[in-house]
């Protein structure tokens, strides 16, 4: 499935741009505080099942020159800055003589939040003859349907 592992690559370019893009409003366009350049991107906290990022430190330099390190916390805002279908990734970098990141590899799996019912699961589940009841109970295990009139 298209939507199931995924690749994202930035060169130092894009992911500048990607990362300006993420942190900053319109409004904050030709802010001093946006990056010129990107030195490091960690990974810095996982959620608890330990599959998703929920921290990451991007340290770069600023368009004023100043030193930077921004710390991005929960995994929706880590996945938006970034760009990403998913928090549900890994990352490799490559860096150029003077340290900074110049290709940085996103490999990733999923597409969304990670919390509910994927679409594709449910969908391959009903194809091989599972009922709803199942599936409900395979996404959202020990809930109950009720009616309320």
């Amino acid at each position: 499935d298209s939507h199931y592992d995924w690749t994202v690559n930035y060169t130092q370019e894009q992911l500048v741009q990607q990362l300006n893009k993420g942190l900053f409003s319109q409004q904050d366009a030709d802010s001093e505080e946006r990056l010129k350049a990107v030195q490091d991107i960690e990974l810095m906290e996982m959620t608890s099942s330990g599959a998703r990022v929920k921290k990451i430190k991007i340290s770069g330099i600023t368009l004023a020159g100043k030193t930077v390190e921004k710390e991005i916390a929960n995994s929706e805002r880590v996945r938006a800055v970034l760009g990403l279908k998913s928090a549900l990734f890994t990352v490799s970098k490559s860096k150029d003589e003077e340290g900074y990141v110049s290709l940085l590899e996103i490999n990733g799996s999923g597409y969304g939040h990670g919390i509910g019912m994927s679409q594709y699961g449910a969908k391959g589940m009903a194809s091989k003859g599972f009922g709803y009841q199942e599936i409900l109970d395979f996404y959202f295990n020990k809930t109950q349907l009720v009616s309320i009139n």
